[in-house]
């Protein structure tokens, strides 16, 4: 069974005798934390919040491809987000949003070397970074068989962070990400990490959900608390603003009888395990 943890070899042994990173993403999660007050996000605000084209940079360990599904997790997220969109455009009557949609670029990257993921963050500067590869419980993170522990990912992702203000979204779409997550969200609006071991086959069923509802044009905070939260369990939202942005703003709808946003209000609270953010 596939799973997106560091396993035993010579990668996990430099690891082995090291201080386990073990963090309580709950603690600081959208979704989780107790007695939070629902804040609204700015009226002008949205995930895509700069000029077009919105490119989401999608980041594999290119030794893996035999080993972890990241290929077809590649085609999928892709996929899922036209399918989406498509379906908001439909239902709201306003093909604006499959306009908007057709401005959402996926770049991919499989590499050996993860110098080359700070290369490719300031080359195509997108706005969601996805990251598939292995981690361990120790926190550490392994690409083309190099480790490179969380402080070290974090710095060099904080530093990409600071220099690319498009940057709004990273999903560490591996196992064990909290501590990278927890220092990241100081930088970035908004992260996506894992406080577990994740199989391949959630982390994909994550992916898909997670693009799918991007596209739909619901905010992120109902897309993660509510629509993919039963895809997988072990992923927490943490979000430095107020995490009710939609993927776009400005696009007004035609026809209340189908809006999801209604529908959405529904929801959104109470199937959220606790107040949200």
């Amino acid at each position: 069974m596939a799973t997106r943890e560091v396993t035993e070899g010579p990668e996990r042994a430099l690891v082995r005798n090291r201080e386990v990173h073990v963090v309580d993403l709950k603690s600081s999660c959208a979704c989780c934390r107790q007695g939070v007050t629902r804040v609204p996000a700015e009226e002008n605000d949205a995930l895509f919040n700069c000029e077009p084209p919105y490119k989401v940079l999608f980041f594999a360990d290119g030794s893996e491809r035999s080993k972890l599904d990241v290929e077809r997790e590649r085609d999928k997220i892709r996929s899922k987000f036209n399918e989406g969109a498509s379906r908001a455009a439909q239902n709201a009557n306003n093909l604006q949003l499959m306009a908007l949609a057709e401005n959402v670029i996926f770049e991919y990257s499989f590499q050996k070397d993860i110098s080359q993921l700070a290369r490719a963050v300031d080359e195509i500067k997108p706005v969601i970074l996805h990251l598939a590869c292995h981690g361990s419980k120790e926190g550490v993170m392994t690409i083309g068989g190099k480790t490179i522990t969380p402080h070290e990912l974090a710095r060099s992702l904080c530093g990409m962070a600071e220099s690319n203000t498009r940057l709004r979204l990273v999903v560490l779409n591996l196992c064990w990400s909290g501590v990278v997550a927890m220092e990241l969200s100081q930088h970035v609006d908004f992260v996506i990490g894992h406080d577990a071991s994740v199989e391949d086959k959630n982390a994909i069923a994550f992916s898909k959900s997670l693009y799918y509802w991007l596209g739909r044009n619901i905010t992120l905070l109902s897309n993660v608390a509510c629509m993919s939260r039963p895809s997988c369990r072990t992923f927490h939202p943490l979000a430095r603003v107020p995490s009710e942005v939609r993927t776009w703003r400005g696009t007004e709808r035609h026809s209340s009888s189908t809006d999801l946003s209604n529908r959405e209000e529904a929801i959104s609270p109470c199937q959220s395990p606790a107040g949200c953010m």
